[in-house]
């Protein structure tokens, strides 16, 4: 079923018909538009559209509490409860009527190119691709961490501003602007939004539109629509919430990316450093400079088994490691993945934890020797899963 909010359908047409919304929220989702006539048990989500000479809302007991398109002079008729927009009486309701439905045709169809294409087992990026025609703006896809996964246009991105350059170049959000997203709030802000909205961030130049893709009722990837080329439009909420629900639909299209599933906002960078994906010693270290790190402090790692535990175990556990301890966990294969800084934290404070969690809860732990440098993170993590797979 294609929604459709009715902020759209006012910007897209109504108002160009000297439409009045009175106070009615914008934000309401509308599934349809109808004559009023067609319907003895009207239902909320629909725009019903009273034409001449239907005597309908004379029948329509008080309280009906539906939406109704009318001419200024049959709206003052309509039934105490009913909200109502309006157009002067020298409009033709009719032709009003077939210019929305043409939208939610428009909607449909694109929804029915987006189930064809899954149906053929298209990529993620393919799905992208065939939304691109249903705005002007940039359409993208992160995970949790802001690591940017698909986009419609590079050209466009790179020209929007330096932070999506960055993104696109790096992969990765820059590092003031995330520092920034974290102290004002932003961060869990965009974290918990449901529906489609738009966002006027401090921390990037331009607004935009986005919209949780959520999956087991957890956030597990943002959608964005940038305005890259015209001003913020509700359309673009009306295309990131179709998007966005189709992709919470078919998450298993979502499978062929290493997500982010905990929500932090360095899993996907530590991710990429261990697999070898990432390797700009430049870039590596702007994003460490995000929690105070250097190149060449020391550090400690260890691996947690977590073979037959529940993701919700995981995230207890990673609660616990983080918890007054500066220390940086993350899922990584079968493993949790536990790094600490100990020009920061110490080179005590590992050891001591680990064991108590290994007795509290009975998990095969491996723990590593201190390391000189950051770029031995992945020699490191390739030694200790060696020991652990002969253990």
């Amino acid at each position: 079923m294609v929604k459709l909010p009715l902020s759209f359908l006012m910007e897209e047409c109504i108002q160009e018909h000297g439409c009045q919304k009175g106070s009615v929220p914008a934000y309401r989702w509308i599934t349809g538009v109808e004559a009023l006539g067609t319907h003895r048990r009207p239902q909320r989500d629909i725009l019903y559209v009273l034409l001449d000479n239907d005597r309908t809302f004379e029948e329509m007991q008080p309280g009906a509490n539906i939406l109704v398109l009318a001419h200024e002079s049959d709206a003052v008729r309509l039934s105490v409860g009913t909200e109502s927009l309006t157009v002067p009486d020298s409009e033709d309701l009719f032709a009003v009527m077939g210019e929305l439905q043409d939208l939610f045709a428009e909607f449909r169809n694109w929804q029915e190119r987006l189930l064809d294409a899954c149906a053929r087992h298209s990529s993620l990026q393919d799905l992208i691709n065939l939304s691109a025609d249903m705005t002007p703006n940039h359409i993208y896809l992160s995970d949790m961490s802001f690591k940017i996964l698909v986009y419609t246009d590079q050209e466009i991105m790179r020209e929007i501003s330096a932070t999506w350059r960055y993104q696109l170049a790096h992969g990765y959000l820059p590092v003031h602007v995330m520092k920034g997203m974290i102290e004002n709030g932003e961060f869990d802000r965009l974290n918990g939004y449901r529906n489609a909205r738009h966002v006027y961030s401090e921390n990037f130049n331009v607004p935009f539109v986005t919209k949780n893709i959520f999956y087991h009722n957890r956030p597990q990837a943002h959608l964005f629509v940038v305005n890259s080329m015209k001003r913020p439009r509700f359309r673009d909420i009306a295309v990131a919430q179709l998007l966005g629900e189709f992709l919470e639909d078919h998450y298993f299209i979502l499978s062929e990316f290493k997500l982010n599933h905990t929500g932090n906002n360095y899993e996907a960078f530590f991710n990429d450093v261990l697999r070898g994906v990432l390797t700009d010693s430049v870039a590596i270290e702007r994003q460490i400079s995000l929690f105070e790190w250097k190149m060449d402090d020391s550090y400690m790692l260890s691996l947690i088994r977590l073979s037959g535990r529940d993701e919700g175990f995981s995230r207890v556990l990673m609660y616990q490691i983080e918890e007054d301890s500066g220390f940086m966990s993350f899922l990584h294969d079968e493993c949790l993945v536990v790094l600490a800084n100990m020009s920061v934290n110490g080179a005590e404070s590992m050891p001591e934890r680990m064991r108590r969690l290994s007795d509290s809860y009975s998990l095969e732990i491996c723990i590593g020797r201190e390391f000189q440098g950051f770029p031995k993170l992945r020699e490191n993590y390739h030694f200790l899963t060696a020991i652990m797979s002969y253990a």
